[in-house]
């Protein structure tokens, strides 16, 4: 269940003045949802850490974690506030001590398995890893993402305008993953090569009624013609900038072959029940059956299969430090955050292991 704000009758919006939370599967509005608290939780640098894709998941951690806490979620101007409807509290700089995830492993996920987890932070990092838990409120994400009423009617004009097809929406990074794979073949940001969705679509076309295609990609007219011989999709999205019309295209696709990113990632997890999710393996050198909702270590998967031993102890101890953090830093209104230093080594107060 979530918290939900009684409207100015003093009715909840399921109309029992009484009631404070609802089942997330039974909401009808997003902005029905929501907290209002003396201690709060910011991500002052949301609208500064990646793109959209990257944004979109950041906004939702503090969004849920402040709803789970019981506390106001502050966030400062971004991209999906025009194009979502949202409105939220704002974030201050220096309001709240930092707390800094530089890392697109798991490690935050001890946040969702605490009774007590911090209040009065700012969070900063990816925050990509999804929760169990989450799962219970897809719902809820998905109208927390819908786009404003004008925008979301072209978007259902343009799927009725598909009428009986099949849609089949392949996304194809490139830009700065071309230069991150030049300089590591092995990074988790690397390409997948355009022949593995070739592949793919090879093995998919015959069993799909009626299909149509759709490349969405920052790879330019190279990577559009190389896929130019299957049927391609016409009715596109107008009035919305290409790239936010590639994703609501990847998010209502029948059959979506996402890649290494953030972007085709959020967009399969706010998809439609039914559809059919594929990603590389870059072990196997193809495209494999994916469920979003059933990974709990994304980048953890796209790794490169040996990884140096620096990185691996760098991995380790950002894990230490947020469980230390987290020991230090309990449900707190004051907000002060405790640092600890000791020659010799001290037991986590949270996990009771190892602590730097």
């Amino acid at each position: 269940v979530l918290p939900v704000a009684q409207n100015r009758a003093g009715k909840s919006p399921a109309g029992d003045e009484s009631m404070g939370y609802l089942r997330s599967a039974l909401l009808q509005d997003a902005s029905h949802v929501g907290v209002s608290s003396a201690d709060g939780v910011s991500m002052t640098k949301l609208s500064h850490r990646g793109r959209f894709g990257n944004q979109l998941f950041q906004y939702a951690f503090l969004r849920l974690y402040g709803l789970r806490n019981h506390l106001t979620a502050k966030l400062p101007e971004w991209q999906g506030e025009a194009m979502f409807g949202l409105s939220d509290a704002r974030a201050a700089l220096n309001e709240y001590p930092d707390i800094f995830l530089d890392s697109f492993e798991d490690d935050d996920l001890v946040l969702w398995q605490q009774d007590a987890p911090p209040a009065n932070v700012n969070f900063d990092g990816p925050f990509q890893a999804v929760p169990e838990s989450w799962r219970a409120h897809r719902h809820f994400l998905r109208l927390l993402f819908t786009p404003h009423p004008e925008r979301n009617a072209e978007l259902a004009a343009c799927s009725a305008r598909r009428e009986d097809r099949t849609l089949v929406v392949i996304h194809v990074r490139r830009g700065d993953y071309e230069t991150l794979t030049a300089q590591d073949a092995g990074s988790p940001f690397r390409t997948t090569p355009l022949e593995w969705y070739d592949a793919a679509l090879r093995e998919l076309w015959p069993t799909l009624r009626n299909p149509v295609l759709h490349v969405a990609t920052d790879g330019g007219a190279p990577v559009k013609q190389f896929f130019a011989a299957w049927p391609q999709l016409e009715a596109v999205p107008a009035g919305i900038p290409p790239d936010l019309a590639d994703f609501f295209l990847l998010r209502d696709a029948d059959v979506a072959l996402i890649c290494n990113s953030s972007f085709s990632r959020m967009a399969s997890l706010l998809a439609k029940d039914g559809q059919r999710v594929f990603l590389p393996d870059f072990e196997a050198k193809r495209f494999v059956a994916y469920d979003p909702w059933d990974d709990r270590a994304f980048w953890a998967r796209v790794h490169s299969e040996k990884r140096p031993a620096a990185q691996l102890e760098n991995l380790r101890h950002a894990s230490l430090r947020l469980r230390q953090a987290l020991g230090a830093a309990l449900h707190r209104p004051s907000g002060s955050l405790q640092v600890t230093a000791s020659p010799a080594p001290l037991p986590c107060r949270c996990c009771g292991g190892e602590a730097l």
